[in-house]
């Protein structure tokens, strides 16, 4: 079923490839939120050229950043929520699509499970946030202490996450019929007794998507100028959407 579901992906980027569009857009609106977060980073940024010894000799490097420079953590979280939230709406549609629904249903009721989507959003920002302060933790901890305790705590929390990522991986293909603690309890159940194989799918898949990326950015490049921004978004718009196409056909190929 492992390479069916991959077969099977691939079969609807070629006779499905508006399956692709939604990804598009989000990569669209990505560049968009990228340009404006640089605004908000402006401040920091200069003050870290022009006077970097404010940053240098600070005890708590996020504190002073959370009260010297509020506005760009206020508007860094925002805009990131309204991103994982298109992301994660975008997602649900390419599920959609996979499972055979016409193109403007599976936008429609993707967007129609907003409260879902941002109960989903809220909780990956909150991994994203929680991941992160996990990982400065652990700098903090191999500066005090031996470099090898350091990167064996280091290797486990990766390992941890990892597992979970794996473990939830399966939530999107359901989101839209579910409730969200169903969803999320849906992933962790198909995972029990598939945990090897969703891994393995989940890395061949993560292969493959990095394989489309490099090699239609690459023919860009080869292209020259004019080609190398669109092709750079179409090669990841067919490597995102090819992985979430994967792991939706898996999920679904395992659960009949």
């Amino acid at each position: 079923m492992l390479f069916k579901s991959l077969f099977e992906s691939f079969v609807q980027l070629v006779f499905k490839p508006y399956i692709v569009i939604p990804a598009i857009v989000a990569l669209l609106a990505s560049t968009v939120f990228g340009i404006l977060g640089d605004i908000f980073l402006e401040a920091p940024m200069i003050d870290l050229v022009l006077n970097p010894g404010v940053f240098s000799g600070a005890n708590n490097l996020i504190a002073l950043i959370i009260f010297n420079y509020p506005l760009t953590v206020i508007g860094t979280l925002v805009f990131g929520f309204i991103l994982f939230m298109i992301w994660v709406i975008v997602f649900e549609s390419i599920a959609c699509i996979s499972q055979g629904q016409k193109f403007v249903e599976a936008i429609n009721d993707s967007v129609l499970q907003l409260r879902k989507s941002i109960g989903f959003t809220l909780i990956l920002l909150a991994a994203t946030v929680i991941l992160f302060a996990v990982f400065w933790v652990n700098s903090e901890i191999m500066a005090l202490i031996n470099s090898e305790l350091g990167i064996a705590i280091a290797i486990i929390i990766t390992i941890i996450c990892f597992v979970v990522l794996v473990k939830l991986a399966f939530t999107i293909p359901v989101l839209t019929e579910m409730e969200l603690k169903k969803a999320l309890m849906e992933s962790w159940k198909f995972t029990n007794k598939r945990f090897w194989s969703s891994l393995a799918l989940i890395i061949i898949a993560g292969i493959i998507m990095l394989a489309f990326t490099i090699i239609i950015t690459q023919i860009g490049i080869v292209l020259g100028e004019s080609f190398e921004v669109p092709l750079a978004i179409i090669g990841q718009a067919i490597g995102v959407t090819y992985f979430i196409a994967a792991i939706t056909n898996f999920f679904y190929s395992k659960s009949k």
